[in-house]
């Protein structure tokens, strides 16, 4: 077994071949006073090369999402996860190198919102569904703000960003940004990985402490300590996601806030894909 670390700037290579996966995901949010898990199904597709020799991909997820083993029944519930749905099908621009660039590719987006908004005001009555609608329209139709609201989904923090130190990049990895706990603003961790290189498999293990230099407040509060372990499992031929586990914590004046979290391929629920001339390494999109 060959084992690199991340000071010597040995990486692994991001492969941009096809990928076409569903995982199931998991979350657990814990403090002392309860604990509240969020589960739902997600595919991920490389749908091709964008103008600029960045990728293409589509993130989709499914209808039901559960919350503590229940889907959702109370009305401001139902309408917080119909709102979030809007946003799926979501397509985001990926690196060369295999990292999220923090841009979507947004006019799809757009075009979708005016029925979208319509069927919610038809379905719900009420002030209350007007202020969500006209607070959300704000952030969907903003490009910027759109991208900035995403840093707080981890989903695609821990499959398209944290990545970074783990896939080659031009200069290494020592910081990087978590929504590891849900406050008001993510963290940003020192990062050390290990890369575990095995016959059958790859595995990456990323462990992460908050880092010193960059000042973080989060409810007008410093937080005392917070860390985070990261481990993936990769296929070794291709250099793709399989499984992603871990946890993390923040110690705050509020008390300990905690996130474990889980994403694992779901082979059933996955759609052949065939290597052709016009698939992902050929086609030619562009950003809109």
């Amino acid at each position: 077994m060959d084992v690199h670390n991340i000071e010597k700037k040995d990486f692994l290579k991001w492969s941009p071949a096809p990928f076409n996966r569903w995982f199931g995901v998991a979350f657990d949010f814990i403090t002392a006073e309860r604990q509240s898990r969020v589960s739902f199904e997600v595919h991920v597709e490389n749908v091709g090369v964008l103008s600029d020799g960045s990728y293409h991909f589509r993130v989709n997820r499914d209808k039901h999402i559960f919350i503590d083993d229940y889907e959702p029944d109370l009305v401001i519930d139902e309408i917080a996860v119909k709102c979030s749905e809007f946003i799926y099908p979501l397509d985001i621009q990926v690196s060369a190198e295999g990292v999220w660039t923090g841009r979507t590719i947004h006019a799809e987006l757009i075009k979708r919102w005016p029925d979208f908004k319509q069927k919610m005001l038809d379905e719900y009555n009420g002030g209350y569904i007007v202020h969500y609608l006209n607070k959300m329209e704000e952030n969907v139709l903003d490009h910027k703000k759109f991208s900035k609201a995403l840093e707080k989904d981890l989903f695609l923090t821990l499959f398209f960003r944290s990545t970074a130190a783990i896939f080659r990049q031009k200069e290494p990895v020592k910081t990087s940004l978590f929504p590891l706990v849900p406050t008001e603003t993510a963290f940003y961790y020192e990062i050390t990985a290990e890369i575990n290189v095995e016959e059958d498999r790859i595995t990456a293990k990323l462990r992460g402490n908050l880092d010193p230099d960059t000042p973080v407040f989060v409810y007008s509060t410093i937080p005392t300590q917070t860390e985070l372990e990261i481990n993936y499992v990769i296929d070794p031929e291709l250099n793709q996601i399989r499984t992603i586990w871990g946890s993390g914590f923040a110690e705050l004046k509020t008390g300990r806030m905690e996130t474990r979290f889980s994403a694992f391929h779901i082979k059933d629920r996955d759609v052949a894909v065939e290597m052709t001339e016009n698939k992902a390494d050929r086609t030619l999109y562009y950003l809109g």
